[in-house]
């Protein structure tokens, strides 16, 4: 054992070892401090950040659709309904149809998940065209909430195709505002009328129309007669130029598209009483009521014989309807002396009638022969291209020409 004076001081040595330890301890500690707070104070540098690239506008698309223009001007003015109901009454089933389209071929992917895209067809609920109305609105709606609408535009190419009216206008409320201002309008003018005619005597507004009446008459009677005038001029025009044997140069072509020349109506002097029969055998023809752009008789006054009328009618269908049904005037009893034929050339006329009357002739077995234009009959000329029907006293004198030049 250790006397106690080793101990004591081994037990010093202990205590000074312990308190040097300590001291280490807190050196190390105080030095790792002030080494982070070194660390926490040394400034650091700005941190470099990337230039914000300005975003690309985004294109604006335009579509080209007379519905779908309608539907996105009107659908935030009206409602739903009003909007819905002019858009089928307006457009055609396959217009809407072609609207729906559109919309899923430009929009189809914002679109993919919609229940409005499908097909539709009619059920025993509604039709076809009633669900692709409500699919367009609906689809328009999805697409404006949804932002896609933002750079989308809608364009017209047929204004035509556009409603003239808003869908809030067919409300009965506003239908009814409507009538009553113009039932005040109808009023006010009614008003005014009966003022301007209790300032006017009767006896002198009924003298004046009578006058008036007359007037007129006797202007169509003029113009009827210059038209007779003026034709029995052309037809002494193509007499000389037939005899002459030259052609007539015309400047313009004549347009017989839409003319026809009646027979059989009897002579009168007053235009609206003939017209009137024209009107009425036409009808007939036609099978519905006719417009005239003109009528007028062709020849000289004579009350012993009716002149031809030509008609001018309105269009070429009407020149139709009324070749195919000129038998129907045969069924009507003051038609039955009336009858219509195309106008065609003089040349082509005179060819038909050469043609009808040589078939007559070979039906009853008699000799025939055609030389030259002029048609025989047993030796004897009866109809030339040239001048039309020979006369007897000229017949006897043209056939032995006409033979001898043979």
């Amino acid at each position: 054992m250790l006397c106690s004076s080793c101990d004591s001081e081994r037990h010093r040595m202990f205590l000074e070892s312990r308190k040097q330890k300590k001291d280490d301890a807190d050196c190390t500690e105080s030095a790792s401090v002030s080494a982070q707070s070194a660390e926490v104070t040394q400034p650091q540098p700005p941190e470099r950040r990337a230039p914000i690239k300005p975003q690309a506008k985004q294109k604006e698309v335009t579509i080209f659709n007379e519905l779908l223009m309608y539907v996105t001007c009107q659908r935030d003015k009206s409602n739903t309904a009003s909007l819905r109901s002019v858009i089928s009454s307006f457009y055609s089933s396959s217009e809407i149809s072609h609207a729906k389209k559109q919309i899923v071929t430009y929009f189809g992917p914002h679109l993919s998940s919609c229940e409005f895209v499908i097909e539709r067809r009619n059920s025993v609920q509604r039709s076809a065209t009633d669900a692709e109305t409500e699919d367009i609105t609906e689809m328009l709606n999805i697409l404006d909430n949804t932002g896609v609408l933002r750079n989308v535009r809608f364009a017209a190419l047929q204004y035509s195709r556009l409603p003239k009216y808003d869908p809030e206008e067919l409300n009965i409320c506003a239908v009814v505002d409507r009538q009553v201002a113009t039932d005040n309008t109808i009023s006010s003018l009614n008003a005014k009328v009966e003022a301007l005619a209790g300032g006017c005597d009767l006896t002198t507004q009924t003298a004046n129309t009578s006058k008036i009446v007359q007037t007129v008459e006797s202007m169509c009677t003029s113009i009827q007669s210059l038209k007779d005038q003026l034709n029995e001029l052309a037809g002494k025009c193509d007499q000389l130029a037939s005899s002459s044997g030259e052609p007539v140069t015309k400047t313009a072509e004549q347009d017989r598209s839409c003319n026809v020349v009646l027979s059989g109506i009897p002579e009168c002097r007053d235009i609206n009483i003939w017209r009137s029969q024209v009107v009425e055998a036409l009808s007939v023809t036609a099978g519905r009521e006719l417009t005239l752009a003109d009528a007028f008789r062709l020849g000289r006054y004579n009350a012993d014989r009716s002149r031809p009328i030509l008609v001018k009618l309105m269009t070429v269908w009407d020149k139709r309807l009324v070749l195919s049904g000129a038998r129907k005037l045969r069924d009507v009893p003051e038609f039955r002396r009336v009858f219509v034929n195309a106008d065609e050339p003089l040349d082509v006329r005179r060819r038909n009638i050469l043609n009808r009357l040589k078939s007559q002739a070979i039906a009853a077995r008699k000799d025939v022969s055609v030389t030259d234009g002029v048609l025989f009959v047993d030796g004897a000329p009866k109809f030339s291209l040239v001048n039309g029907f020979i006369r007897d006293d000229t017949s006897r004198m043209s056939g032995l020409s006409l033979r001898n030049d043979a």
